[in-house]
């Protein structure tokens, strides 16, 4: 039984250590507005529509700054008026906080090689399909352009954030529950 303690001692040291990584998932919904013109809704595209994503970041490589630009999104997905985005079509374009760190705003839109970069959403037919999804600005805070449609629509943005649990938090509380088992098993053989 010494061996097992021991084992389960080492686990418990190792485990925080093994994952320092501070991972956030940042669940959002857009739902489309009005014209990028204002007035009547551009020919394909529809107000009142949702459009729903996520995207996960390392909380940890940001400095001290309010704001953080260059973030990697390690899981993306943006799905929205029939087309959809991942972490290969899409990027982190900001990440700002609050005195006590937590997440105040971003934005993330599509990206391909080429591109003018994210958030600069082309607006002329023949361009792909592209998106920017932001928390301000209201009405104004997120924009689609489909791909050979000229306009566009806004949307407004509602979202969420979260820490996901780390891998070693998550093995170190089995480890735990299998150590609370053993020795009830153990007590009840005894018994």
């Amino acid at each position: 039984m010494t061996n097992f303690r021991l084992a389960l001692v080492a686990l418990a040291l190792a485990a925080p250590g093994a994952a320092s990584a501070a991972l956030i998932r940042v669940d959002f919904t857009t739902t489309t507005t009005m014209s990028q013109y204002g007035g009547a809704i551009t020919p394909g595209y529809q107000a009142g529509v949702v459009g729903t994503g996520y995207f996960t970041f390392d909380d940890s490589v940001r400095d001290a700054s309010a704001t953080a630009s260059g973030v990697a999104a390690l899981d993306l997905s943006v799905s929205w008026l029939g087309q959809t985005w991942d972490e290969s079509t899409a990027r982190i374009g900001s990440l700002s906080y609050l005195l006590d760190g937590s997440l105040r705003s971003f934005t993330i839109g599509g990206w391909y090689p080429g591109d003018c970069g994210v958030g600069c959403v082309p607006n002329a037919a023949s361009n792909p399909s592209d998106f920017w999804v932001g928390t301000a600005y209201g009405d104004f805070s997120s924009y689609i352009h489909l791909q050979n449609l000229a306009g566009g629509i806004y949307a407004s943005t509602s979202w969420s954030a979260q820490s996901v649990p780390e891998p070693g938090t998550l093995a170190l509380m089995a480890a735990g529950m299998l150590g609370v088992g053993l020795a009830r098993r153990r007590r009840r053989d005894s018994i």
